[in-house]
């Protein structure tokens, strides 16, 4: 699942330096893609939370931790299934 970990890892950077919104959109999108047959995992579950945020919340400090805390969690659980 690295191969969807090292785009996903970049775009968060970019949404953290940047608050490049749609490049961390595209990068959820197939992140969750690359997951559609694992319905019912942690990754799936963090990644459809970090979109879900990211497409109803405010511009603010509060949202912004939110959702780098969710996609920095499905980053790591993408990293975990694929040890």
């Amino acid at each position: 699942m690295h191969e969807l970990s090292a785009p996903l890892t970049a775009a968060l950077i970019g949404f953290m330096d940047f608050e490049d919104r749609a490049k961390l959109n595209a990068a959820l999108g197939t992140a969750l893609q690359g997951n559609m047959t694992a319905s019912g995992s942690v990754a799936v579950e963090h990644i459809c939370k970090a979109r879900v945020l990211l497409h109803h919340s405010e511009r603010n400090a509060e949202s912004f931790t939110s959702i780098t805390k969710a996609v920095a969690r499905a980053i790591t659980a993408l990293q975990s299934r694929s040890l």
